[in-house]
């Protein structure tokens, strides 16, 4: 959307709570995920991937993809790392009034979230007690973390 703004000539102010780009590409992903989806309907149409990089890339080729579109487009001067937004609420005049966790508050004619669905953990409750390690999916990165465990996986769904 940045990229999209900037081309149209639209001012915005672009931040992030993380320390940098990627979104659960770069934090939230076990060392050895791939994308779900062929690179040729994931890539942007006018920035493909490159050919060298598999049907399915890897994390890291996502990782290094979205750095590299930010790169091209010179996006990273436009966005303001480690920026947590509180709460973001409708004022008068169709204008919206954002709130970050420092306390600063900025008005806006228009905003677009992304909201990063997988930063905040969620687990299921159970009925019943279980004493051995429990993990959040997004905790695990590595596949020795698991080994020689006997594992079990809850799908609790989104």
């Amino acid at each position: 959307m940045a990229q999209a703004l900037k081309a149209a000539g639209i001012a915005y102010d672009q931040v992030d709570g993380s320390d940098d780009i990627g979104g659960n590409w770069y934090h939230g992903v076990y060392e050895t995920a791939h994308i779900i989806s062929s690179r040729t309907i994931t890539q942007f149409t006018h920035f493909p991937m490159p050919d060298d990089y598999p049907d399915f890339p890897s994390a890291q080729h996502m990782r290094d993809y979205l750095n590299r579109f930010a790169d091209h487009f010179q996006l990273r001067e436009q966005i303001e790392l480690n920026r947590t937004v509180e709460y973001v609420r409708p004022i008068e005049n169709n204008l919206w009034e954002v709130t970050f966790v420092n306390g600063e508050q900025r008005i806006y004619k228009g905003v677009l979230l992304c909201n990063g669905h997988h930063w905040c953990k969620r687990f299921p409750e159970f009925e019943g007690q279980f004493h051995g390690e429990i993990i959040h999916s997004k905790d695990y990165k590595k596949p020795e973390q698991l080994r020689d465990k006997r594992v079990l996986v809850i799908g609790g769904g989104n």
